[in-house]
């Protein structure tokens, strides 16, 4: 019983681990990027329905310092690419987007382990039992990390392609081992990013993404160099669904929702054939 007078305790903030003075939702997927893309769709209204808000709860420092550290310095870079702006992003550019990218993924890997402050709907599937205290505390350090001292986890490479209605005819290869510490992969519609941490054999996936011309190494950055936005080669939304169905053979596959047999990768890529793309 709470004595007359008594206060209730302060929640704690499951990203800073400190008593909070207020909770605010922030969103994984920032409602910037959300807005841009349903205003360019044919169907504003319909898809406001259909992309939906991903949020989770932090205390407002967190969320204000990752809004300086993350979303301010990214925000015209990541518009540009979603929209296949001519860019020649400079080695603080790069790391701009980079550290946004890394940002997003990390948030929804911390999302599996807070499912009770997630939106059921939008929640990732498997969340149920992956609360790995381990995975949870290195997911927040390397949060930290990027965010307070600019840093990215160990052997970080980030590459992203673009999406066209035109195909390529080339099939687009993911990791085919499974040993590094962590693979993602998210796709914004006209544009996919992929984050390889811990990587075992960093030097040979980078050399492998480089020679591909569908792909942009956002990181790390080379010395003197710019890089250049869209890719030299576009790749058709058929061929990274079909990318990212191999993936999910072997790597959790991020959806809005539970993951049933009508929203998996290889259901999406049937479904998009069917429509005659």
């Amino acid at each position: 019983m709470v004595g007359m007078g008594a206060t209730s305790p302060r929640p704690m903030c499951r990203l800073c681990l400190q008593a909070a003075d207020r909770m605010t939702h922030e969103d994984v997927i920032p409602e910037w990027l959300r807005s841009h893309q349903i205003a360019g769709m044919d169907d504003p209204t319909e898809w406001s329905q259909l992309i939906r808000r991903v949020r989770t709860r932090v205390c407002g420092r967190c969320n204000e310092r990752m809004n300086v550290a993350f979303e301010q310095p990214a925000r015209p870079l990541v518009i540009g690419m979603l929209d296949h702006d001519r860019l020649r992003m400079s080695g603080p550019e790069q790391r701009a987007v980079a550290h946004w990218m890394m940002k997003v993924t990390l948030l929804y890997g911390l999302m599996r382990h807070w499912s009770d402050d997630v939106e059921p709907a939008v929640h990732p599937d498997g969340s149920d039992g992956w609360n790995h205290a381990i995975s949870q505390g290195e997911k927040r350090a390397d949060l930290h990390r990027s965010m307070e001292a600019g840093e990215m986890p160990p052997e970080t490479t980030i590459a992203v392609i673009a999406a066209s209605p035109e195909s390529s005819g080339k099939q687009l290869l993911p990791r085919t081992d499974a040993r590094h510490g962590g693979y993602s992969t998210t796709n914004l519609f006209t544009m996919l990013f992929e984050v390889v941490t811990r990587d075992h054999m960093a030097s040979r996936h980078r050399t492998a993404r480089r020679a591909d011309p569908r792909w942009v190494m956002i990181w790390p950055p080379i010395a003197g160099d710019n890089a250049s936005w869209p890719p030299k080669r576009l790749t058709s939304v058929v061929e990274i669904i079909k990318f990212q169905e191999v993936v999910s053979r072997t790597a959790h596959f991020m959806t809005m929702g539970p993951q049933r047999e009508d929203n998996t990768p290889a259901a999406l890529r049937r479904h998009l054939e069917d429509q005659g793309l």
